[in-house]
C-alpha cells in the first residue's frame, strides 16, 4: 500500500510538471488581480549573481497550474479543518466576505477631522460644507465579531466644523457586494434622497429614470484576496440619455471620457468600470443641467459609484482623491467658490487616515 501511494503521488508531481512546461504562461490573474512575475532573465551574470535563481522561485509560485486550485483548497482546508475563524483576516458569514478591520484607532480618527477641518480653513469658508460616512460591511456583524467603534468614530466626525449627514440607517448588508467592499449603485436610492435633502439640491432624475446594465462574473476584491471559492457578484451600472452628452475631464487618465469604462469589466477589477477607477481629480460638466449649481466632492472609491446619480442635480461635479493629490496643492486646479462641499468616505479610510495626503 505505501509504495502505490508513493507511486500515486510521483505521478502526479510530474504531471504537474509537464503541464508546467507545456502549458503557456499566464500574463495576470484575474482571481488575484495582479500581474504575474515571468520567466527571469538567464544569463551569466544573473546565474552568477543570484539573481537568476532569486526571482526563479516567485515565477515558478505564479505560473504554477492549478494555481487558483490550490489557493481554494487551502483556504478550506485553514477553515474547515484547522478550525481558523478567518484567513488572512477574512471570513464568510451570510454568503458575503468580510474583512476584519480591527483595532479601532481614534488617534486616526482625530487625525481625519484635523485633516478635513484644515481642508475647510484653506478653502471651503465661503462654501456650504458637508460630510458624510459609509459603513464598511463589518457593521452589520452582530457583537460576536471584533469591530471597529462606530459610535466613537461618528462622535469624532460630529465635533469637525462641517455639517454631519447620517446614511448608516439607510444602508443594510444586502447593499454591499458579497465579494467586494463596495456598496451597489443601484442600491443607493435612499442615500441619494438623504443626501438631497439635508444638501437642499433637487433630483432630476429617479431611480426608474435610468438603463440597468449589469455584468454577471464580478469577482470583488474580497474574493481575490481570500482564495474562497464563492459564487460571483452581478454588478449593476446606471446610464441615462443625457450622460452621452457629458463632458468629463480626469486629469490622470486622458482618454477616459466616459462615466462608464466597459473596458474594465473584463480587466483585473470590474468595479474600474465607476469613472475609470482610481484618479486625483475628475470635473464633470453637465450641459443637460437644468441648474448652475456645482459640486465639490473629497471622496475615496466609493464615490466613483454614487457621483452618476448626482450629475443630473449640478452643472458640474468635481471629485477630489486626496489619496493621490496633497491638498496643499488643490487651489492651483480648483476653483473654490461658491459651490456645494460634501466630503464622503468610508469608514474604512477614516480608520486608516493616515493614507490621506
Amino acid at each position: 500500500m505505501k509504495k502505490i501511494t508513493t507511486f500515486v503521488f510521483l505521478i502526479f508531481i510530474c504531471s504537474i510538471l509537464f503541464l508546467n512546461i507545456i502549458i503557456a504562461d499566464s500574463e495576470i490573474s484575474f482571481s488575484e488581480r495582479r500581474t504575474l512575475k515571468e520567466f527571469p532573465e538567464l544569463n551569466f551574470d544573473t546565474i552568477m549573481s543570484g539573481e537568476f535563481m532569486t526571482e526563479l522561485e516567485p515565477y515558478l509560485l505564479d505560473q504554477m497550474v492549478l494555481r487558483d486550485n490550490f489557493r481554494q483548497l487551502k483556504s478550506w482546508f485553514e477553515l474547515s479543518v484547522l478550525s481558523k475563524k478567518d484567513v488572512n483576516d477574512l471570513f464568510v458569514k451570510e454568503d458575503h466576505i468580510f474583512k476584519l478591520e480591527y483595532p479601532y484607532k481614534p488617534e486616526l480618527a482625530k487625525h481625519f477631522v484635523a485633516y478635513i477641518n484644515k481642508i475647510n480653513d484653506l478653502y471651503l469658508k465661503d462654501n456650504q460644507v458637508y460630510i458624510s460616512l459609509i459603513p464598511d460591511k463589518n457593521y452589520f456583524l452582530d457583537d460576536n465579531y471584533l469591530k471597529i467603534d462606530y459610535d466613537d468614530m461618528i462622535a469624532e466626525i460630529k465635533s469637525s466644523d462641517l455639517e454631519y449627514i447620517d446614511i448608516f440607517q439607510t444602508l443594510s448588508l444586502g447593499d454591499y457586494y458579497k465579494t467586494d467592499p463596495h456598496w451597489r449603485q443601484e442600491n443607493l436610492s435612499e442615500v441619494i434622497e438623504i443626501l438631497s435633502k439635508e444638501m437642499n439640491f433637487e433630483l432630476k432624475y429617479q431611480m426608474h429614470d435610468y438603463i440597468k446594465s449589469s455584468f454577471n462574473n464580478f469577482y470583488g476584491a474580497y474574493a481575490s484576496q481570500s482564495g474562497f471559492r464563492v459564487d460571483s457578484d452581478e454588478l449593476v451600472y446606471l446610464s441615462h440619455p443625457d450622460f452621452e452628452d457629458l463632458i468629463i475631464k480626469n486629469y490622470e487618465k486622458s482618454d477616459a471620457t466616459d462615466l462608464y469604462d466597459v473596458t474594465s469589466l473584463e480587466g483585473m477589477d470590474a468595479y474600474d468600470v465607476f469613472l475609470s477607477g482610481a484618479s486625483p481629480l475628475i470635473e464633470i460638466y453637465n450641459p443637460n443641467a437644468d441648474t448652475t449649481k456645482e459640486l465639490l466632492i473629497f471622496r475615496d472609491s466609493f464615490g466613483s459609484s454614487i457621483t452618476p446619480l448626482l450629475v443630473g442635480s449640478y452643472e458640474k461635479i468635481t471629485l477630489v482623491d486626496t489619496r493621490y493629490v496633497a491638498a496643499e496643492y488643490l487651489d492651483q486646479f480648483i476653483n473654490f467658490a461658491d459651490q456645494d462641499v460634501l466630503f464622503l468616505y468610508s469608514t474604512l479610510v477614516v480608520n486608516n487616515s493616515i493614507m490621506l495626503k
